[in-house]
């Protein structure tokens, strides 16, 4: 990162973190004028790839990305993903949809909408 994009990720954490401390998440360069991610942070992550239509989910995720996959597939199976990816949260968990993923189709009642403009869902708790 450089300062211009460090400092604007900051205002972005800020505004649904406001007490939140952002600098725990990256570390200065030696060059003094660029950042990188903290890499502990990597630690607690894990990435998974599988078929989203025939395979099963594990549950308790905090956090499901599907961003612009569902504009491949018709209303029946989005519900079917959709429904997967809510009992695939742990309550409180997110779900982020992609731009141009289309929920016009599907019921979404058991999720909140946490940001209709970053579409973001959130599992109640």
């Amino acid at each position: 990162y450089n300062n211009v994009t460090l400092r604007q990720n900051e205002s972005q954490f800020k505004t649904y973190n406001p007490f939140g401390r952002f600098q725990r998440f990256y570390k200065e360069l030696p060059d003094g004028k660029s950042y990188q991610m903290n890499l502990d942070l990597i630690d607690h992550v894990s990435f998974k790839e599988g078929n989203l239509v025939h395979d099963n989910f594990n549950s308790n995720y905090d956090i499901v990305f599907c961003r612009n996959v569902l504009i491949y597939f018709d209303c029946r199976l989005k519900q079917k993903i959709i429904d997967k990816f809510y009992d695939a949260l742990k309550p409180g968990g997110f779900m982020v949809l992609g731009f141009f993923d289309s929920t016009n189709d599907i019921d979404l009642k058991s999720f909140e909408s946490y940001s209709s403009q970053l579409r973001l869902f959130r599992k109640p708790i």
